[in-house]
This record gives C-alpha cells, sequence and structure tokens, in this order.
C-alpha cells in the first residue's frame, strides 16, 4: 500500500485541476494530484479545445452577460460565481498565453463568435495543445502527479476530510492520500444513460467521469446541489461529438423534414442563437411530433468562418473529418443530420457538489471545483479554468491557517480500503458491466426527458434494488473491472440523488433539463429555489433552499 502526505490534494487532473495545482503550489506548499487517467489527456479537454468563452473588456458588456445567464439558468443562477468567472475570463486568456499556449491566430488577433450561451466564444488557436500545456504547467510547478490512480472514498477523521483513497488502475495498489487541505475536480458524471449511438463509449462528454467525486462527496456527508438538472445537447445523428455549437455560432440553421427554418416559433427573432437548452427542446420536439428527422444546414456560410470552425474540430475532434467523409458530407453542397444526446449531469447548472462562496464543502478541510461542483451558470472550460484557479487559493489559505494536518486513524484507513478492495475478494461475483448496464436502461427509461411521479418512484425502487445488488455482489476478477465496479457503484448512488431531486421538483425549468410531464408549467411562485441532496444515515434525503 502506498502513502503521501501533502498540504493540498487535488483530485482530478482537467483544466481545473491543473489551474488548482499551479495556483497552490505558488502559495509555497507541496501539492499533489491524483488523475484517473493520464494528465496529459484527462477531463473535458482531454483531446484539446477549439474556443472558451471570455469577456473581452471594451469589447463585450458584463452587465448584458450576466443577464443573458440569468435566463438561460432561469433564474437559479448564482451571480457571484457568474461574475467571478466573467472577471477572471480575460486574466485567465492572458495566463494560457504566458503558459505558451496560442490563442490569438497567427497575425496576432482574437477571433471569437457568438455561441448558445455567450456573446464571445473565443477560438484557441492552437487548442490541440491546450491539456498538454496545462500538465506541462503542473509538472513545471513540482507538485507531484500520480497518474492512473482512481479516488474511491474521502477520508474523514472527527468530521474533517483529511485526504482520501483509491488504487492504481494497473496495478491494483491501494494508495492512501493524507493533506490538510482536499480539493475535488474529478467533473462529473456522463454515463448512466444509454448513448443515442449505442456505443457506451462514444459520448459528447467525457465516458470516463463517472460521479466518482460526486459519491465519495455524498458518503462523506457533503450535500449535491440541482441534481434534478441534467443536460443533453446537439450531436450529429449516430456520432455523439462536440462541434454543433461551432456551427451555429458562424450562422448555420436548423432545418426539419418539410424543409422549414423551425427555430422562429420556438425562439423568436434569436432563431438559432438562443441558449441550447431550447435549441435542444426545439429539436427534441419536432422530432417527437413528427416532423424529424432535424438536419443542420451549412450551405450558405461564408467559407472562411467555416475554416475557422474546421480548425477548432482538428483541435478537439478529429474524427469529425472521417465522420464527414464515411457520411459522405460536403459542407458546401450538403446538409448534416444532427440528434439529441443523452442526458448527462457535469455540475455548473446541472447537478454537482453544493460549493460555498469561498469553495468550501459541508467538511471542514474539503474544497470543490470546475465540473464536479453545481455553481449556478453555464461556463465549461472557462468555469472549470477561473474557479480552479481562485478555489485553489481558498485550500491554499486553510491549509496554511493549520499548525498541524489531522490524521486518519488506522481503523479509518483500514475502513477504507476495505471497500475498495472489496469486489477483488468477489472474483465469481457480477460483472459491473451488467450492473451499468441496467442503470442505464431505467435512468433512459423514467429519468430522461419525459419525467412524471409514477416513472420516477418506479425507477427509484429499481434504483435502489441495483444498489444493493452491486453492494452485495458485484465482483471483479481484474483490475480493469475493479474500476468498472467502483465506477458503477459510484453512477448508481448519483442516479439515485438525480431521481430523487427530480422527484421533488414539481414543475418544469429550463426546458429539457428538467421536463415533467405531469407539471408542464414553470412556477417561481413554489420552486424558484435550490434543492440539496445529503445523506442522513443509510438515506439520501432532498431539502429546499431559497435564493440568497
Amino acid at each position: 500500500m502506498q502513502r503521501i502526505d501533502t498540504d493540498v490534494l487535488i483530485i482530478g487532473g482537467g483544466l481545473a485541476g491543473c489551474q488548482a495545482a499551479v495556483r497552490a503550489r505558488q502559495n509555497g506548499l507541496d501539492v499533489a494530484v491524483l488523475e484517473k487517467q493520464f494528465v496529459h489527456h484527462s477531463g473535458e479537454a482531454c483531446m484539446g479545445l477549439k474556443d472558451i468563452a471570455c469577456l473581452i473588456p471594451g469589447v463585450h458588456d458584463k452587465q448584458a452577460e450576466i443577464d443573458g445567464m440569468k435566463r438561460a439558468c432561469h433564474g437559479l443562477q448564482d451571480e457571484t460565481f457568474v461574475e467571478l468567472i466573467l472577471d477572471g475570463s480575460y486574466p485567465m486568456m492572458e495566463r494560457l498565453e504566458e503558459w505558451g499556449i496560442q490563442v490569438r491566430d497567427d497575425q496576432g488577433n482574437l477571433v471569437w463568435d457568438q455561441s448558445m450561451f455567450w456573446s464571445c466564444n473565443l477560438y484557441i488557436w492552437n487548442g490541440l495543445d491546450l491539456k498538454k500545456g496545462h500538465a506541462r504547467q503542473v509538472k513545471k510547478s513540482g507538485a507531484r502527479i500520480f497518474n492512473r490512480v482512481m479516488m474511491t472514498d474521502l477520508l474523514v477523521e472527527n468530521g474533517e476530510v483529511v485526504g482520501a483513497a483509491g488504487f492504481d488502475t494497473r496495478s491494483g495498489e491501494p494508495l492512501i492520500a493524507q493533506a490538510k487541505a482536499t480539493v475535488i475536480a474529478s467533473g462529473g458524471c456522463t454515463r448512466m444513460y444509454q448513448a443515442p449511438s449505442g456505443e457506451n463509449f462514444n459520448r459528447w462528454r467525457n465516458p470516463y467521469h463517472t460521479g466518482d467525486g460526486y459519491a465519495a462527496a455524498l458518503r462523506a456527508g457533503a450535500r449535491l446541489k440541482h441534481m434534478e438538472f441534467v443536460q443533453g445537447t446537439l450531436v450529429p445523428k449516430d456520432f455523439t461529438a462536440p462541434g454543433i455549437n461551432s456551427f451555429i455560432g458562424v450562422g448555420a440553421k436548423l432545418i426539419n423534414a418539410n424543409g422549414e427554418r423551425f427555430m422562429g416559433k420556438y425562439a423568436g427573432e434569436r432563431m438559432e442563437k438562443a441558449p441550447r437548452q431550447l435549441l435542444v427542446y426545439a429539436v427534441y420536439t419536432e422530432i417527437k411530433e413528427g416532423r424529424g428527422p432535424v438536419f443542420l444546414d451549412f450551405r450558405d456560410l461564408d467559407r472562411e468562418h467555416v475554416e475557422i470552425v474546421l480548425r477548432g474540430f482538428r483541435n478537439e475532434k478529429p474524427t469529425y473529418f472521417r465522420y464527414f467523409e464515411e457520411r459522405d458530407i460536403d459542407l458546401e453542397q450538403s446538409m448534416m443530420e444532427i440528434e439529441v444526446s443523452e442526458p448527462y449531469t457535469r455540475g455548473m447548472m446541472t447537478g454537482g457538489i453544493d460549493v460555498g462562496h469561498d469553495f468550501s464543502l459541508t467538511l471542514p478541510g474539503l474544497f470543490g471545483v470546475g465540473d464536479a461542483t453545481a455553481y449556478s451558470g453555464f461556463y465549461s472550460a472557462t468555469g472549470a479554468m477561473v474557479l480552479g484557479w481562485e478555489g485553489a487559493q481558498r485550500a491554499a489559505d486553510y491549509a496554511k491557517s493549520l499548525r498541524r494536518p489531522a490524521r486518519a486513524s488506522e481503523k479509518t484507513i483500514q475502513a477504507a480500503v476495505e471497500r475498495l478492495e472489496l469486489p477483488m475478494r468477489r472474483p465469481e461475483g457480477v460483472e459491473p458491466v451488467q450492473i451499468e448496464r441496467n442503470l442505464q436502461r431505467v435512468m433512459s427509461s423514467y429519468v430522461c426527458y419525459d419525467r412524471n411521479e409514477v416513472g420516477l418512484t418506479h425507477a427509484l425502487e429499481r434504483i435502489r434494488g441495483i444498489q444493493r445488488y452491486a453492494y452485495d455482489q458485484v465482483g471483479a476478477r481484474t483490475v480493469q473491472q475493479k474500476v468498472k465496479a467502483h465506477e458503477a457503484i459510484n453512477m448508481a448512488e448519483v442516479a439515485e440523488a438525480i431521481t430523487l431531486a427530480a422527484r421533488e421538483r414539481k414543475e418544469s425549468r429550463m426546458f429539457l433539463n428538467h421536463r415533467r410531464t405531469d407539471y408542464t408549467e414553470r412556477d417561481d411562485g413554489n420552486w424558484l429555489k435550490h434543492l440539496v441532496v445529503q445523506k442522513v444515515g443509510d438515506s439520501l434525503r432532498v431539502n429546499q433552499r431559497p435564493l440568497p
């Protein structure tokens, strides 16, 4: 068993975790990063990134952006975090340039267009280098990186988080990390639903994000927020990949099977420049009401803008070009069929860990940043980077305030090791893939885009049965299956939180993000409030919290 001690422990090496590691090291502290994959290729930006949200001073209006986010979040946004992200976005962009990541074009210009959410969708000219550049900077900072380590549980001693337990995903060796401050930056949960493509790992979000941070925080006593809200997006038919946002940003149109440009009846003069949730809802409705298939029409776009988008695809999703070739899609002469992706939860305005404005969670010593947290806004990579940077400072301040770190007792450590090893002690047990597939069927049938009381109640019964089955019978013969076993358990726990909160919120809000067929209207009078989920004893409880 490997043991490490550090001042600041960061769980997750994506954009948020990397920014946090560098900032914590600037405080002169020892920093350790546990990454489930490999820091150079991990997180939502593992393949690189084509664009980010950025408020350019003197060009974009801050209050207009705040107002726009309020509309996108249907009143549930957290303006403290929204303003923090907007104020930090341009300095963050400058920091990327300092780190050697080319943001401007070859002539030194910033290039942007409007996205589904922001006035400024800023292209990263060499976005292919974004994640590698972050990894280089973490290594340069002197932070210790532990790649291919899956965190299974937080270590809690006398009500205080003092580190985490996990294991090496290649050797299976347990790892115990003790720390003054622990920062969860492990992303969201994206594999609970069946993928439209039928391929379990062909998903819009990173399929290796399985709610590990959510579940560990929940088991430790922290709260989850906005779990009833999931998110879907528009993707090419049978190919769940990012990119539709960029095409729409440069003027692509949505066309139904009748040849109609239909967004006017959903969004008025905003047409396709409406928020993503409304675009998804519109496409979903057109298909469901028999006017599908739906196509993305980019035949009359300015070719210079299209080339900028395609440059971004080479950075972030080069397999797009293979898809175009295999489907015989000519961007000048044909349209591309699109569909709605599976739902996912990834913090931001969807479900995530409930985080305070000082980035602290419910337990002393525990902090959260990036997509692991429900910070009540839609800012993707920019939110991850800015909040990772700012949150690390709060965690560093906490670590520096301790004269000596709290320690986990041997009893606490052994209990954590016993739990992480349990699947390997049942080599003839149920294979993890069976647990995962059953969970996906339940979530896709009852907790997807059309929800009602009967279905959600039935789903809860099924999910709790799957949990009992997983806890008592899931087994592993290999280390890979051990990873899958813990992922399945984590996803089942997150699924229960989503379903419980969705049943509690008796209204519809943010279109398909939470759509009740038995409560079809948005009800600000009764439901303009946050829902938080917390474990009490062996059960989950949902509490309502008024807006500040």
